[in-house]
């Protein structure tokens, strides 16, 4: 009996590891806090795997649910209606046959799969083996302990191992542009987790602006006027701003080029006399 105890208790604590797989119903099992205990009864000492569940208010009053163990029938539950909970029950008789080894654990309603669990039990009677259980990241710890060959489960005392910290390696530089410095990308070369240094005032300002002006003629006394503004950058790039308007001889005026105002004074039908950004 204290064999079948100890086993039970590293079934539930297995069994509390397993991830489950959901189905679509109104039933909702917590197999994350799923315990085992223990009770006295008429002949000795009794050990019960314990699921904490509850249903959703779509559910039925009442829900049939059957485990199954190795996909061999274990023992059915009755689950009463909407805002229930309560415990679903395996007690140690149903699971006794099925102790030692790898296990899949179904809960069902009818042919509907409800939760799956997959699980080990061992007696951890084999060799031990010193390992990493947990490995460390950049910024948590890892574990490592004495662990069971058989079953991979720690067994005994579990050390912390230090987080390692990050790597940063320096990587790409991303040039300026008129609207932002540019800037150095450093990256973790384990994680990829990367952090950015700017390089203040790298940004690409305006260093100059010129404007020029021509006329070309039309007929009568309408002419074109054409204007360019050249803007000059700090990299050594330069842009051009160009507008054109209808304008008389001997016009003068103040134009409108982008974002720019430029004043013209022209001489006849075919010459510039005045041209400057006001």
């Amino acid at each position: 009996m204290k064999k079948l105890l100890s086993l039970m208790l590293i079934f539930a604590l297995a069994l509390a590891m397993a991830a489950p797989a959901m189905a679509d119903s109104g039933l909702t099992i917590k197999p994350d806090a799923m315990y085992s205990t223990w009770v006295k009864n008429a002949d000795g000492v009794d050990v019960f795997t314990k699921a904490p569940y509850w249903l959703e208010v779509s559910g039925p009053d009442y829900m049939y649910v059957t485990a199954y163990l190795n996909n061999s029938y274990v023992e059915s539950f009755w689950v009463p209606g909407p805002f229930s909970s309560g415990y679903l029950q395996l007690q140690a008789y149903s699971l006794y046959p099925y102790l030692e080894g790898k296990h899949h654990l179904s809960l069902r309603d009818g042919s509907t799969e409800l939760a799956t669990y997959d699980f080990i039990v061992c007696s951890h009677a084999g060799e031990m083996q010193e390992k990493v259980i947990t490995e460390a990241s950049c910024e948590e710890p890892g574990l490592m302990g004495l662990c069971c060959i058989t079953c991979g489960l720690a067994v005994g005392d579990v050390a912390e191992v230090p987080a390692l910290g990050h790597d940063y390696v320096e990587g790409a530089y991303t040039l300026p542009t008129k609207e932002s410095d540019g800037y150095w990308t450093y990256a973790c070369s384990r994680c990829g987790d990367s952090y950015e240094v700017m390089d203040e005032g790298s940004m690409i300002s305006l260093t100059g602006t010129v404007a020029a002006a021509s006329v070309e003629k039309l007929s009568g006394s309408k002419n074109n006027l054409c204007i360019t503004v050249t803007e000059y950058w700090s990299d050594g790039s330069e842009t051009c701003i160009e507008e054109t308007v209808s304008i008389s001889n001997n016009s003068v005026g103040t134009y409108a080029v982008g974002e720019y105002s430029v004043y013209v004074e022209t001489k006849g039908n075919d010459q510039v006399r005045t041209c400057s950004i006001v």
